[in-house]
C-alpha cells in the first residue's frame, strides 16, 4: 500500500526501491515450501516494478528466501530459482505432486519376472530335449525317436508361444507404467510411454530403440555404472539373436526331415534357447533393479 501511495505522490524510483527493499529482506517462506497468495501478489509487485534503473529489484524464490528466481514454473506459476526448477520447467513441490499421481509398477514388476522364470523353465526343457537328440547315440537315426522329439518339443513350442506372448504383454505394461514415473519426474528417456511400447513392434526400430529406452530408464535411476553391473548389451544381443534363431527353426519341420539333418535342427534350436534362458535371467534382474530404485524414489515423495 505504501509502494502504491508514494508512486500517487510522486516519490521517485530511488526512494521507492528503499521502500521496497526492507520487504525484500523479510520475507520468509513457508516451512513447507508452499507460497501464499499474499506472497506470490509481493513477488508479482516485485517483478512489475522492476526497470533498468532498479535490478537489484528480483522476485525471490519461495523456498530460498535470499535467491533470486530465475524462472516462474510451468504448472503453477510460482517463481523458482536455479536449485528449484526440473528439466520439465516445473517446481519440485508441481512433480512430487504429478509423480505421486502415477500408480505403482511394483505388481506388474513382479508378474514379469514370474512369467521370465516360467519361461526360462520352458527353455531349459528344450535345451534338455535338444542335447538328447545330438547326445544320444543312435537318437537321430532311429525314425521313432525322431518322432518323439519332435512330439515333445511340438507340445513345448506350444507352450513357450502361450507364455511367451503372455511375458511379452506384462513385461510392456510394466514398461509403460515404469516411463510413465520416470517422465512425472522430469526426465526424459527418449519416448513417451506410448512409444516405448509401440516402437517394439516397427520394424528395423525395434532392433535398437528398446534398448535406448531400456538404457536410458536405468542410467536416470542409477547412472552408467548401474547399467553397466546390468549387463544391458549382453541381454539385448541374446534376445534378438533367441528370436532370430527362433525364427530360423520355425521354417525347418523336424517331422519332414531326413535323419542326417536333424542335427543341424537341433543345434539351432538349442543355440536359440540359450540365448533365451541368458536373456530371461538378464531381464528378471533388470526389471528387478528398476523397480526397487523406483520404490526409493516413490517412497521420498
Amino acid at each position: 500500500m505504501e509502494i502504491w501511495t508514494g508512486w500517487l505522490m510522486g516519490i521517485s524510483q530511488d526512494e521507492r526501491i528503499s521502500t521496497l527493499q526492507p520487504y525484500r529482506r523479510s520475507r520468509h517462506p513457508d516451512p513447507t515450501g508452499h507460497v501464499t497468495g499474499q506472497d506470490q501478489l509481493f513477488y508479482s509487485v516485485a517483478m512489475a516494478d522492476t526497470s533498468e534503473t532498479s535490478p537489484t529489484l528480483q522476485p525471490l524464490c519461495p523456498a530460498h528466501s535470499e535467491v533470486e528466481a530465475v524462472r516462474t514454473c510451468e504448472r503453477c506459476g510460482l517463481y523458482v530459482c536455479a536449485r528449484c526448477v526440473r528439466a520439465s520447467g516445473n517446481c519440485w513441490e508441481c512433480v512430487r505432486k504429478y509423480a505421486a499421481l502415477v500408480p505403482s509398477s511394483a505388481a506388474r514388476a513382479r508378474w514379469v519376472a514370474l512369467f521370465l522364470r516360467i519361461l526360462g523353465v520352458l527353455a531349459t526343457g528344450h535345451v534338455l530335449l535338444y542335447l538328447w537328440g545330438i547326445l544320444v547315440p543312435g537318437a537321430r537315426e532311429s525314425t521313432k525317436t525322431l518322432e518323439i522329439l519332435g512330439a515333445t518339443g511340438t507340445f513345448l513350442n506350444y507352450v513357450s508361444f502361450v507364455v511367451w506372448g503372455v511375458t511379452t504383454v506384462t513385461y510392456l505394461l510394466w514398461l509403460h507404467s515404469v516411463v510413465r514415473q520416470v517422465n512425472a519426474w522430469g526426465r526424459d528417456v527418449g519416448a513417451t510411454p506410448t512409444w516405448a511400447v509401440g516402437c517394439w513392434f516397427v520394424p528395423l526400430v525395434n532392433l535398437v530403440k528398446p534398448y535406448r529406452v531400456v538404457r536410458s530408464i536405468v542410467e536416470e535411476l542409477g547412472g552408467k555404472p548401474l547399467g553397466a553391473s546390468l549387463r544391458l548389451g549382453t541381454w539385448w544381443i541374446a534376445f534378438i539373436l533367441s528370436r532370430m534363431l527362433a525364427m530360423q527353426a520355425a521354417r525347418m519341420s523336424m517331422r519332414m526331415l531326413h535323419p542326417s539333418l536333424a542335427l543341424k535342427v537341433y543345434m539351432v534350436q538349442l543355440v536359440s534357447m540359450i540365448c533365451t534362458i541368458v536373456a530371461a535371467f538378464l531381464c528378471i534382474r533388470i526389471v528387478r533393479e528398476v523397480q526397487e530404485r523406483l520404490e526409493v524414489r516413490r517412497s521420498g515423495l
